[in-house]
């Protein structure tokens, strides 16, 4: 049976390239107030299923300098205040690098090496 920690690290560096790639700024998702919505659809669509796929109850988002190569400054900033607006955990810092940030949070969380799960 696997062991969960409590809180899971979550670079958001591949979820971002990953909306980015997807949709490749077509907007296909659009809110009351005319914003383009499509990004952040993705982005919260593969955090999901992220979740499920591996059970996690609990996680921190971590968003690093490596962020700026993966997605545009404001499609970023569309998900931070997304998640931030859910309560969800969520470290952001565009000034130190993910590897960095998750160190400094490390206590906090348990590891899972993913090629065993």
């Amino acid at each position: 049976m696997l062991n969960r920690p409590d809180v899971f690290l979550i670079d958001a560096t591949f979820l971002l390239e990953a909306s980015e790639e997807a949709f490749r700024g077509v907007p296909l998702f659009v809110n009351s107030k005319g914003e383009d919505t499509t990004f952040v659809y993705g982005f919260l669509r593969d955090l999901l299923r992220l979740r499920s796929a591996h059970g996690i109850e609990k996680a921190i988002v971590v968003v690093g300098s490596e962020a700026v190569n993966a997605a545009s400054g404001h499609h970023i900033d569309q998900v931070c205040r997304l998640l931030r607006t859910l309560h969800a955990g969520i470290v952001c810092d565009m000034d130190v690098a993910v590897g960095s940030l998750c160190k400094q949070l490390a206590a906090t969380a348990g590891w899972r090496d993913s090629a065993r799960s």
